[in-house]
């Protein structure tokens, strides 16, 4: 899948030696790492070119599978507040291998949904989950408000 982030206007200041940017969803500024500008920008692309609402984004919330702590980059909720969308990302300099993709798997054991992607910014993979049939997604949903 190709997404071409657009030039997204990001609230981004210097504070010492640290760079932030403003989260547009969990509402505060956090450290701008390589992997924060690749969730940033999705962040972006949801909300501004899908129309997915901030408030059915949850962002790097920690969870339990199998006794273990984790926690996911980006969880994309549906109308009805069911888990719809789970993505996985990586900095660009990561390659988007096998374990990223087992990463990404393993936690949707704990959040079934039907379309789950990994990004690195540069390349992106996602796949749509039907009747136990898993399919290559050649775009993202829109959110499609049906009020």
């Amino acid at each position: 899948m190709n997404i071409s982030f657009r030039k997204y206007d990001f609230k981004i200041h210097r504070q010492d030696d640290q760079i932030f940017i403003f989260d547009e969803v969990r509402k505060k500024n956090v450290i701008l790492t390589p992997e924060e500008w690749v969730r940033q920008n999705f962040i972006h692309y949801l909300i501004e070119d899908l129309r997915y609402p901030r408030s059915k984004i949850a962002v790097e919330k920690e969870f339990n599978l199998n006794g273990l702590k984790k926690r996911f980059d980006l969880l994309v909720f549906d109308r009805a507040t069911k888990p719809f969308l789970l993505i996985e990302c990586k900095a660009q300099s990561e390659a988007l291998n096998e374990k990223v993709l087992k990463q990404c798997l393993d936690y949707n054991l704990k959040f079934g949904v039907p379309f789950f992607c990994i990004s690195n910014g540069d390349f992106t993979h996602a796949w749509h989950v039907l009747n136990g049939k898993v399919s290559i997604l050649k775009a993202f949903p829109a959110y499609i408000d049906k009020e």
